[in-house]
């Protein structure tokens, strides 16, 4: 992060980048590598007695932070629809999916090539990309020569050997630091969903400052076969 914001525009384009690795089992909410009635009761019982069942409950198989990602099934926080969803899919009406996945967040600041406002607004830059030369197509869109490299460093020929690249661009319009980050991801057989967040108040913008947030998703061949992605913000 940035503590002096007056001297930001002097500097040279900077990259910052997090990652995480995830494994979700969806349904899985007791965290057994399996999906059975179980998962769908103790998602009742934390919903119920969340001082016994819930995050921090003194139950011995209380509700964790994975049982409670992996037991979000649409995205919206754990509610007794997930229950619900997870009886549909012990009945046969849905697959469960189990999928690999790792995520990252650059964001650029200061020196940012013209134009990027106009291209970066909003949420409209998605793609899946399957091959160096279109992650080089993509990234010289908006980011900095040095940019492109150190993506190409980043995801390689032997990366995109095994692996799909899902990317998206947002430009904070106010010009924050930092301005997003993921809230959610779901991956289905039919489609992948990726929900993001604004990370900042309206107070803390610098509206002299331009802040560009690139999300990328690595997801291997073998889980991506040609999903519907939607990234929702």
């Amino acid at each position: 992060m940035i503590s002096n914001m007056d001297s930001v525009e002097d500097e040279q384009p900077q990259i910052v980048t997090t990652t995480m690795s995830s494994t979700i089992l969806k349904g899985d909410v007791n965290c057994d590598t399996e999906v059975d009635m179980s998962d769908a009761v103790l998602i009742m019982q934390a919903l119920a007695n969340p001082n016994k069942y819930g995050i921090d409950g003194t139950a011995e198989n209380h509700l964790t932070e994975q049982g409670k990602l992996n037991g979000d099934m649409d995205g919206d926080g754990l509610t007794v629809g997930d229950a619900q969803e997870i009886q549909k899919k012990l009945l046969g009406l849905e697959d469960c999916t189990y999928v690999q996945y790792e995520k990252n967040i650059d964001w650029y600041y200061a020196n940012l090539p013209s134009g990027v406002y106009e291209k970066c607004i909003g949420n409209g830059k998605s793609d899946v990309i399957t091959t160096t030369d279109e992650l080089k197509a993509y990234i010289y869109q908006f980011a900095p020569e040095e940019a492109v490299i150190s993506y190409l460093e980043k995801y390689n020929d032997s990366f995109f050997k095994d692996n799909v690249l899902l990317i998206d661009s947002v430009n904070q319009t106010e010009g924050a630091v930092v301005g997003y980050v993921f809230d959610n991801v779901e991956i289905t057989d039919k489609e992948i969903n990726i929900t993001i967040k604004k990370a900042l108040s309206d107070w803390e913008a610098a509206p002299d400052l331009m802040s560009l947030c690139i999300f990328q998703i690595s997801v291997s061949k073998m889980s991506y076969n040609g999903q519907a992605v939607n990234w929702k913000k």
